[in-house]
């Protein structure tokens, strides 16, 4: 909801992080929005597979997870942008916008 009223409003949501690699090999996507604590794949072992295989297209971490070593670890790992919820309407409509002009 936050990014439609941003006016970016074509999104697909994936509650099944198994289901992201088959979704990325299907077609192209300008930013994923992953969370870190997912179930089944968590998002600290889905991002270096996205990183490595899909390298044009940036991943931006949205997590509960307020520590300082692993918002440094994903961007180590090539996250584009790291964001602790809650997080600012303004904030991620931002970094969604700048991902995806990057990834043109």
């Amino acid at each position: 909801m936050i990014l439609a009223s941003g006016g970016i409003d074509d999104i697909i949501l994936c509650q099944d992080s198994r289901k992201v690699p088959p979704l990325l090999e299907k077609q192209q996507f300008g930013v994923v929005i992953l969370d870190l604590s997912m179930p089944r794949i968590s998002g600290e072992e889905l991002l270096p597979e996205l990183v490595e295989l899909y390298p044009n297209t940036p991943v931006i971490i949205v997590t509960g997870a307020n520590e300082v070593a692993t918002a440094v670890a994903c961007m180590q790992m090539g996250a584009f942008d790291y964001m602790v919820k809650p997080v600012e309407r303004s904030r991620i409509v931002s970094s969604v916008r700048r991902a995806a002009w990057q990834s043109r």
